[in-house]
């Protein structure tokens, strides 16, 4: 890329890096970061902040489904429970009041197992497998939308490149005409009024190529905070590949995109799996209408100072055993409304589930036509744009051939120059725009994981 040689971009570049660096010490400068295009994505799609929470969601809701399945399994306890006691009594023989201190210790055992609870249990554990797997495909979906912003971003940076492209060859001729103009004046062949007023187009044009660098430079922190980089980290991109310049663009219409859509789409699939874990929520509440069955046992013994008779030994592992079994039912009759109001609720869950599912089919079928919409529409900009830069060169150079024999007037060069520089930017703009909503169309309906593996 060309770059605006002078004191206006050094002067550009001192004040983005005092406005960066807010007045503080200037530390060390960071090593340059060299970026392809797949590096890029890759790193995206495992640094990104939105990338790991969602995966961490993951993790979390996975140990969810671990304590659900590990509900089925029986406990098991053990409890020791030394003590110390003093006892006070009346002995007669004496006629007075002793004490006597003593120790005990106890050693016990339990396990319980729940054999029936309304299949409750298992209600969970499928709330908690659909919870997961809805995790799974919005971790997935989080890619998506990270990989698509990330390659839009990093075509962006180019974008603003070529743009500070059009601006420097623009100011590069206002300086030449400007070196005409003044030999033109020096000659008595035009007015001081034509220069003074080239000038002010130089400033004009000045006033833009900052502006696009300006917009270069953002473009680049934004593509940094995609990437979690470093914001004063100095990177250098390799060329995006040709192919994402040139997508083939695959017929579609706005049916079969929402088609595509629904079936592709994994937010929408989590979305289904949340409705089917409040299905199961439902079940898990109406659980509480039927019995419970659990067993019980439990072994233990015991030792006590106070029991002369017989020593540690003996009492502990002979005579102070005790072992028992239990098995219990549980119907619940009145419940003060406890298990009616659970059942209300997870329906009312559910009910808002397939709301929300209602609601995304919906916006999933705007945001895929407006994509395909978007798409056609830079299309046609581009074809338009492309037509434009032709006419406007010709009508540019046919002005200022007209100017240099006194035929035209500046006023009327300036503003074919400035139809010609607006019709370059629109190109330009156009051109990595359609590749962009490209890339929108691939993501709205699910797919912008394959259109990128196509590269490889």
């Amino acid at each position: 890329m060309k770059r605006w040689c002078g004191v206006t971009n050094v002067w550009l570049g001192g004040l983005i890096v005092i406005s960066l660096l807010g007045g503080h010490k200037v530390a060390a400068q960071p090593a340059e970061v060299v970026l392809t295009f797949d590096e890029a994505l890759a790193q995206a799609v495992t640094q990104n902040i939105d990338v790991v929470r969602a995966e961490n969601q993951v993790a979390f809701d996975e140990t969810g489904v671990a304590q659900a399945r590990a509900s089925f399994l029986p406990d098991l306890s053990f409890s020791l429970s030394p003590t110390v006691r003093y006892d006070r009594g009346y002995e007669a023989a004496s006629d007075a009041i002793s004490g006597e201190t003593g120790e005990s210790v106890g050693l016990t055992a339990s396990s319980s197992v729940q054999v029936f609870d309304g299949f409750a249990r298992r209600s969970a554990l499928k709330e908690a497998t659909h919870l997961w797997e809805a995790s799974n495909q919005r971790f997935s979906r989080t890619q998506e939308r990270i990989l698509f912003q990330t390659a839009a971003q990093y075509l962006s940076v180019f974008q603003q490149e070529a743009l500070v492209d059009v601006e420097e060859d623009n100011l590069l001729a206002l300086q030449e005409q400007l070196a005409q103009i003044q030999a033109f004046f020096d000659a008595g062949n035009r007015p001081v009024a034509d220069v003074l007023q080239q000038r002010a187009a130089i400033a004009r044009s000045e006033q833009r190529l900052l502006a696009v660098l300006q917009a270069q430079a953002v473009s680049e922190l934004e593509l940094k905070r995609l990437l979690r980089m470093d914001p004063l980290t100095p990177i250098r991109l390799a060329e995006p590949p040709q192919a994402v310049l040139t997508w083939e663009h695959a017929p579609m219409t706005a049916d079969g995109g929402v088609q595509a859509a629904l079936a592709l789409r994994s937010d929408l699939e989590a979305q289904r799996l949340d409705i089917e874990a409040s299905k199961a929520g439902v079940d898990e509440a109406k659980a509480g209408y039927l019995p419970s069955v659990s067993v019980g046992a439990s072994a233990g013994t015991s030792y006590s100072s106070f029991n002369q008779a017989l020593g540690f030994g003996d009492q502990f592992f002979n005579a102070g055993g005790t072992s028992n079994l239990s098995f219990s039912i549980a119907l619940p009759i009145l419940d003060r409304r406890r298990t009616r109001s659970n059942v209300e609720r997870a329906r009312v869950a559910l009910a808002n589930e397939q709301l929300v599912l209602e609601q995304e089919v919906q916006q999933v079928a705007f945001e895929v036509q407006r994509a395909i919409l978007d798409y056609e529409t830079t299309q046609a900009q581009l074809l338009a744009a492309t037509q434009q830069v032709i006419a406007a060169e010709e009508a540019l150079n046919a002005t200022t051939a007209r100017y240099d024999v006194g035929a035209s007037t500046l006023i009327e060069v300036t503003e074919a120059r400035n139809v010609y520089r607006e019709a370059q930017a629109s190109q330009v703009e156009a051109e990595f725009q359609v590749a962009i909503d490209r890339l929108g169309i691939a993501y709205q309906t699910g797919d912008v994981k394959g259109l990128l593996a196509s590269l490889e």
